[in-house]
């Protein structure tokens, strides 16, 4: 009695291999698309964080130079970071038209770190499906990002 040989053909494998291909053409544009959304929110709120951070350091270490510290403003499309004494912007920053930004428009900080006491403490950032909030403690400065 003769055994059988069961084996795959060349052919076999090139149509297994075009059609796994074809799927992950396919796929892998959504998914990463999908992706991209989910972490621009995330992405522009680090990038807030920072410059918080950054305006809070400068409003510190340049206390000679300026005596009265920067601040942080927010419009529709854009923020930057301006020296309160000579109105230079240090930083203008552009926000994806997809994320929106919502909450005070002003943060000024002392040369002591913390933020003057009629400024706002928190700001909003979105897109479709993913939120965060960012706060800042008024008499330390101190900024943290929480995911809502």
């Amino acid at each position: 009695m003769r055994k059988l040989k069961s084996a795959t053909s060349f052919a076999e494998v090139i149509v297994v291999v075009l059609f796994i291909g074809i799927l992950s053409a396919v796929a892998i544009p959504r998914w990463s698309c999908s992706v991209s959304k989910k972490t621009k929110a995330e992405t522009i709120s680090k990038k807030i964080v920072t410059e918080f951070r950054l305006n809070r350091r400068l409003s510190i270490s340049d206390v000679v130079n300026n005596p009265s510290g920067y601040k942080m403003v927010f419009f529709s499309n854009y923020y930057h970071i301006k020296s309160r004494d000579t109105d230079e912007i240090i930083v203008e920053n552009q926000i994806d038209p997809a994320i929106s930004v919502t909450g005070a428009a002003n943060f000024r900080f002392t040369p002591l770190g913390n933020l003057e006491p009629d400024d706002g403490t928190s700001v909003t950032v979105s897109s479709s499906d993913r939120s965060f909030t960012i706060s800042i403690v008024p008499s330390t400065g101190m900024v943290t990002c929480t995911e809502n």
